[in-house]
């Protein structure tokens, strides 16, 4: 499970993650204390981009709208507690290796935002 913090926006790289193979990314928000966040009523988003600059969902080779990819904030995750999860079927990175980053983001209902940056490396 990555953490995610407001203080700390860098995840620890995804280094053995093999193209075509299914993939759950499970994050955690919390706060300056590492207490967990209340997230029940936020908006999750995921982005995976070829280059680590980008951050416009629309040049994203992989997004949370994508057949093949499930953003998970309901009964089956703790979102009371910060919990999210971002499902990957393996058809949606058949195609895909080499680095890559992925940002996930968190907009809580009163408007404030966080998103994080972390590599991903695929592999053949």
């Amino acid at each position: 499970m990555h953490e995610l913090s407001q203080y700390a926006f860098e995840l620890p790289a995804v280094d053995d993650w093999l193209s075509g193979d299914d993939r759950i990314l499970a994050f955690q928000v919390v706060d300056d204390n590492g207490n967990p966040v209340d997230i029940s009523n936020a908006t999750v988003e995921w982005s995976l981009y070829a280059r680590a600059y980008q951050d416009d969902p629309a040049d994203a080779v992989l997004t949370g709208s994508d057949s093949g990819v499930e953003l998970v904030t309901d009964s089956r995750v703790d979102s009371a507690n910060g919990g999210w999860e971002v499902r990957v079927d393996g058809e949606a990175t058949t195609d895909l290796w080499g680095k890559y980053w992925h940002r996930p983001a968190v907009e809580q209902s009163d408007g404030t935002r966080a998103a994080w940056l972390g590599e991903v490396l695929l592999t053949a």
